[in-house]
């Protein structure tokens, strides 16, 4: 009986990976960005040309929080990315908006923190 429960408790236990890293956002678009949300991290409104300072988040590797969403012109935006790496300072460009088909074309650059 002992070693049922044991191998009970050992199974539910989940070990999760964080990676620290952080993320900039460039709004490199003619709109303004609202409700920004990248790896489950919220930034400020961006204005047309702005960028955000670099921000600390904790990405947990299985929370299934590679997105990044936004809205403009009451549109939302949604958009599935790459997982960050470990210890990277993570700079994320909105570079254009698909209003018809909601595309988000970005571009990343990363430097070691």
């Amino acid at each position: 009986m002992k070693t049922v429960m044991l191998f009970i408790i050992l199974t539910s236990i989940t070990i999760i990976n964080q990676v620290n890293s952080q993320v900039k956002i460039i709004n490199n678009t003619n709109f303004s960005l609202k409700n920004i949300n990248i790896y489950s991290t919220s930034f400020k409104s961006l204005n047309p040309k702005d960028s955000t300072d670099f921000k600390k988040f904790n990405y947990q590797e299985y929370s299934n929080n590679s997105f990044i969403q936004l809205k403009s012109r009451d549109t939302l935006f949604f958009i599935s990315i790459s997982p960050p790496e470990q210890n990277k300072k993570i700079t994320l460009s909105i570079d254009s908006l698909n209003f018809k088909n909601r595309i988000i074309y970005y571009s990343e650059k990363l430097t070691e923190i």
